[in-house]
Parts: C-alpha cells; structure tokens; sequence
C-alpha cells in the first residue's frame, strides 16, 4: 500500500486528495510512519526543484491527511459537515454497552407511548402488542422483537427505504388466503414424514420396548395424521397439528420419550 500511495504522489497528486483507510487506529499510525519515512528518502535523492517542494508539502501535511479507520473518517464527516442534517458538531459516539442499552430503552418508551396514545392507531398498535406478550404484562416480548428488528435495519444501506419498500411494502401485497393454504400444505407434508418415522422406529428398534407408555402416544398421533387421508381441509390439517402438539407436551414434554428399560 505504501508504494500504491507514493506512486500517486510523484505523479503530482496531493496526500490531502486521497482517502486511506485502514482497519485499526494502530495500522494507521505505522502506515504513515512508513510514508514519512519513504517520502524523506525521495525528497533527498530527488533533483527535480518542483517534485522536492511537492515531496516536502506532503511530509508536512501528512500528521492531518485522511489515513485512518473508517469510523474516525465518517466521524470527522459529520463533524464538520452533521449541520447540513441537523446534527450538532459537539456530538459524541457512545461507547459503553450500558450507555447504549439505556438510550434504545428510553427510546422505546418515549416511542411506545406516543403510538399508544395516537388517535385512530391505538386499537391497531393495541392489537400489535397482545401479538407479542400474548396473556402477560410484561412487554419483554414485544420489546424484543422491535430491538431484533432495529438490529437487522443497521445493517441495510437505508433503513427507511428498506422498511417502507421491504417489510411493510411486503405484508400489504401478501395474498393471506394463499399464504395460509401454503402453511397448511406444508404441515400436512411434515405430518406425513412424522408419522412415517414413528411407523419405521415401530417396526424396528421399538420392538423392543413393546408395551411401553410412550408407544400408545406415538400409536395416538399415528391415528390423527391418519385421518388426514380422510380430509385435507385446512381446518382439519391445523387441528391435528394442535392435537399433536398437546400429545407431546404431555407428562412434562417427556410423552414422547422412552422411560422403560429395553429388554435383555
């Protein structure tokens, strides 16, 4: 990188024209201890009058050229150019976690109040917030979704753009009808490969467990997706689903699982 850059400077470009970056604050300050140096070596075995006075401009203007991590190049960006959006020049990156954690909340709250209180919205937003605390007070839930999705947005290259042409844009057109037939089609594929698995572990090691009290769940579920040959109603796809879901949470979530000894 240091010849890349001495090259363009004995062509006649200035350091203060070009933008250097370099992944860490201590690359920088060897990178430019190796400019200093290289650029002093030219300025003595060079005889041309005008390169020398160029070579030696340089060398002064090196200690305030733009070498230097990204975030100390778009820091000193808006320090000096922030007004043109509206931010005060005496602004400060926050460095503690901590510091951080209680801005986001503070945010949040100040936010969830305003929308809460809004004329026209606050059933909606009402609506919105039961979705993610379910039957509890807390709003732990709710909260971590917004931070997930707060997350996710720093890593776009706009995030208005991404949130109003992507994520709502998105759910707006969603044909729901067709979305719901599509989730209902592949839990019922899910069902078959469930019931399946229990059909080959049966047939094989289950055999040995014969007469354990897991085998009459797994026989139950067998029964339910069964039926599904019967009917493929959406209503019928999503109750079996539930029923199993019941089955399996059963005795501690432990319905499922083999507590007799295999037979000897």
């Amino acid at each position: 990188m240091v010849q890349r850059i001495l090259d363009q400077l004995h062509r006649g470009i200035s350091i203060q024209q070009l933008f250097i970056s370099t992944f860490t604050v201590k690359a920088a300050t060897e990178l430019k201890e190796r400019l200093e140096k290289e650029l002093e070596k030219s300025l003595k075995a060079s005889q041309d009058e005008e390169l020398k006075h160029h070579l030696a401009q340089q060398i002064a203007e090196l200690p305030t050229s733009d070498i230097g991590t990204m975030d100390a190049f778009t820091q000193r960006l808006v320090s000096k150019y922030g007004y043109l959006l509206g931010l005060s020049p005496t602004f400060r990156i926050l460095q503690s976690a901590s510091e951080q954690y209680l801005l986001k909340n503070d945010c949040f709250e100040q936010a969830f109040e305003r929308f809460y209180e809004e004329q026209g919205t606050d059933r909606l937003f009402s609506c919105l917030v039961k979705n993610f605390t379910g039957k509890g007070k807390s709003l732990a839930g709710f909260k971590d979704q917004v931070y997930a999705l707060v997350d996710f947005l720093q890593s776009t290259a706009d995030p208005q753009a991404w949130l109003e042409g992507s994520f709502l844009k998105g759910y707006q057109d969603l044909d729901y009808d067709e979305a719901l037939d599509q989730l209902a089609q592949e839990v019922k594929e899910q069902l078959f490969e469930l019931e399946s698995f229990f059909t080959f572990h049966l047939a094989n090691e289950g055999q040995a467990f014969s007469g354990a009290k897991y085998q009459e769940n797994v026989t139950a579920i067998q029964d339910l997706i069964a039926s599904l040959n019967e009917q493929f109603s959406q209503e019928a796809i999503f109750e079996v689903l539930e029923r199993v879901v019941l089955i399996s949470r059963a005795s501690g979530g432990r319905s499922l699982t083999i507590t007799t000894r295999k037979k000897t």
